[in-house]
């Protein structure tokens, strides 16, 4: 998969005279190592969030000169042996039996390098998901990348952080949805879609539920908190069942690479985990931006590319 220049260029238009700005503001502060930008990067699963991460990177290095370091919230993914005892601890929470839901990652260690991005090294941890028989596991802190500011207040750097943006629903809220969700039919569609559900909520107990949301909202709270972002690239669609049909074309060409891979069966079931959270926190993020503006008259904070199901894009829109 590789993104067509022009969009690369539409988010660079957005994205440079934003991280311009950032700068300019810091260049004047009495503080030994300037902040970088920080760019989120959200996105459904198979969006293309790695390729449009690593593509946008080339681009802001190579043309406009920014020191850029790309993460993604899956490096900080707590180690094994911590998925297991979470696991173990939740055994009746099936959004808990897999990494990937809020709960699962190492809160303290992305606290810490939110702390590191004003001092002069940045390290970046790494998480390995093929050992333990695709379990995962983090990688040796000796492996980790690291980023050297070149020098006090002349750094520019842009970092972007691949993850999911999402905001804490509050209580009555998620009950609300969830007892609406009860009510609607298991499928109310036909053909093919009729085999990719978006309406899932009505497959969990609200308990269930509510453990993610207040893992989430504690989130919202240290690393999430939006107000440690400076913008937010938000990779959607208008038709949540396309998330199927894009992980199932990842996966044909992951078969046709390594000769491995999950089947069409095991890709719906793997996707319908994060369904509860596109169905509970998609909406707010399309009507407002995760990262509110100063003021009326500040610049957008957040650029919405809509796709369809080829991953092509629809349109741009500006929160």
């Amino acid at each position: 998969m590789t993104i067509p220049n022009n969009v690369i260029q539409e988010i660079l238009s957005f994205v440079v005279p934003r991280v311009q700005a950032h700068h300019e503001k810091w260049q004047d502060q009495q503080t030994e190592f300037n902040r970088p930008f920080l760019l989120a990067l959200s996105g459904l699963q198979g969006s293309g969030k790695s390729t449009y991460a690593s593509q946008l990177a080339l681009a802001l290095e190579h043309e406009h000169q920014f020191r850029v370091i790309v993460c993604s919230l899956d490096d900080f993914y707590h180690d094994h042996e911590t998925l297991v005892k979470i696991k173990n601890r939740n055994r009746d929470n099936g959004l808990l039996q897999v990494r990937g839901q809020p709960g699962t990652h190492d809160e303290a260690l992305v606290s810490q390098f939110f702390q590191s991005l004003t001092t002069g090294i940045v390290k970046t941890p790494a998480f390995d998901k093929s050992r333990f028989q695709g379990e995962g596991d983090r990688v040796p802190e000796e492996d980790w990348r690291s980023l050297h500011h070149p020098h006090p207040h002349q750094n520019r750097d842009a970092l972007k952080s691949g993850g999911r943006h999402h905001r804490s629903l509050e209580r009555d809220e998620l009950e609300r949805k969830w007892e609406s969700a009860q009510k609607e039919p298991q499928t109310t569609r036909l053909g093919e879609d009729a085999t990719f559900p978006t309406n899932t909520l009505q497959t969990h107990p609200l308990c269930h539920l509510e453990i993610i949301n207040d893992n989430l909202r504690r989130y919202n709270t240290t690393f999430m908190n939006p107000a440690n972002f400076d913008a937010l690239i938000h990779l959607d669609t208008e038709e949540l069942a396309n998330v199927y049909r894009w992980r199932i074309e990842q996966e044909h060409n992951l078969w046709k690479v390594k000769g491995t891979g999950m089947t069409e069966a095991s890709v719906v079931q793997f996707v319908q985990g994060y369904m509860p959270a596109y169905e509970f926190y998609l909406e707010e993020l399309q009507r407002k931006p995760f990262i509110p503006r100063g003021s009326e008259l500040a610049s957008s904070t957040q650029l919405r590319l809509i796709l369809d199901r080829d991953r092509s894009v629809l349109k741009y829109e500006e929160l």
